[in-house]
């Protein structure tokens, strides 16, 4: 096996050092030789991090080449759903809509979107709402979420999940849409 380069790249508090470490320990685990490196921007929560692991028969550093990474790990879109996600899900609870709709979470998507955010153009995530009931799976209509209900996840969305500037409610039933984003 030829040397495998993996990037983690994201800001403290992600678990960015800890994916590191326990991939190291994964190939280490399966024979292979294992080099890591780590910079860290801050020792708290938002500075910036980065972890490279290197593994394969016989690695000789741990520092990848520039433009040599096989695998390149972000974590800021994971966080802006994981906050996002959990916005949505407390919001629901609060309304009673967890106990009503069958299947209701957030994407972020793979592409970011231009906004503003204070005073300046920013180039951040946008957050897609997906709420569906069905009774068979096999067809879905959308929730009809209050107007007030969806503002409010939209603004706490908009204020607390920094990296996004975006909210959009996905309006598509099955078929022609799958319940699912893939």
């Amino acid at each position: 096996m030829s040397t495998f380069n993996v990037s983690l790249v994201g800001v403290g508090g992600q678990g960015i050092l800890l994916t590191a470490n326990l991939l190291g320990r994964v190939a280490a685990l399966a024979g292979l030789d294992v080099k890591k490196s780590e910079i860290h921007g801050m020792a708290q929560r938002g500075g910036s991090v980065a972890s490279s692991v290197r593994f394969g028969e016989k690695v000789h550093s741990p520092i990848i080449p520039a433009g040599e990474s096989d695998l390149l790990v972000a974590f800021d879109r994971l966080e802006a759903l994981r906050e996002a996600d959990a916005i949505l899900r407390d919001e629901f609870a609060k309304a009673g809509l967890d106990k009503t709709v069958w299947q209701y979470f957030t994407v972020v998507p793979d592409f970011k979107s231009v906004g503003v955010r204070n005073n300046a153009r920013s180039y951040d995530w946008p957050v897609i709402i997906r709420a569906v009931n069905t009774i068979d799976a096999m067809t879905a209509t959308i929730e009809q979420i209050e107007w007030p209900i969806l503002m409010k996840i939209t603004d706490r969305i908009l204020a607390e999940v920094k990296t996004v500037n975006r909210v959009c409610y996905d309006m598509s039933p099955k078929p022609s849409a799958t319940i699912e984003w893939e």
